[in-house]
């Protein structure tokens, strides 16, 4: 029997990737006119940055409120617009939903890849549910499928045996 578990967010939770505007939207990339929360994660220039003072940006990036996140190994930016199977060999990736009806990922199996991780953004409109042989949330509670409401980003990381969502915003 599959089950949803129905991500329900705080907004501006630290260490996710994207920003909270006033809008309330999320956007990986650094952008103006937005409230960065201490310890938040950004894109800028193609790197990773981590807000080292809570501020809203100005018309230009301002790197005394910043510091660069050093790269371990390359992250792969993927975009997915519709239903797909993602590949194990593309964990340790960021991965931004974007859709113009709701569809289905099927996430790889986390069983033998504990530590492996996916930032996961939905961009669009639409719910997208992903789908895999074991989600645990944020109060142990399991599932087949996780669902994504629209402009959530969530961050899943294998234990070795299920996927983990381990931190999310709105």
């Amino acid at each position: 029997m599959s089950t949803n578990i129905e991500i329900l967010l705080q907004a501006g939770v630290p260490g996710e990737v994207g920003a909270t505007g006033a809008s309330g939207n999320l956007s990986p990339n650094w952008a103006t006119d937005t409230e960065y929360l201490l310890n938040q994660i950004c894109i800028y220039g193609g790197m990773l940055y981590r807000c080292t003072n809570a501020h809203t940006s100005s018309s230009s990036f301002e790197s005394a409120n910043f510091e660069q996140v050093p790269a371990i190994a390359p992250m792969l930016l993927l975009s997915i617009s519709a239903a797909q199977t993602i590949d194990i060999a593309q964990r340790n990736s960021f991965i931004k939903l974007t859709a113009t009806e709701e569809y289905t990922i099927t996430m790889p199996t986390p069983v033998d890849y504990g530590g492996a991780f996916f930032d996961i953004w939905n961009s669009s409109d639409y719910v997208i549910t992903l789908s895999s042989v074991g989600f645990y949330g944020p109060y142990g509670s399991s599932a087949t499928t996780l669902t994504i409401a629209a402009g959530v980003s969530i961050k899943i990381i294998s234990d070795g045996a299920n996927w983990i969502a381990v931190s999310m915003s709105s």
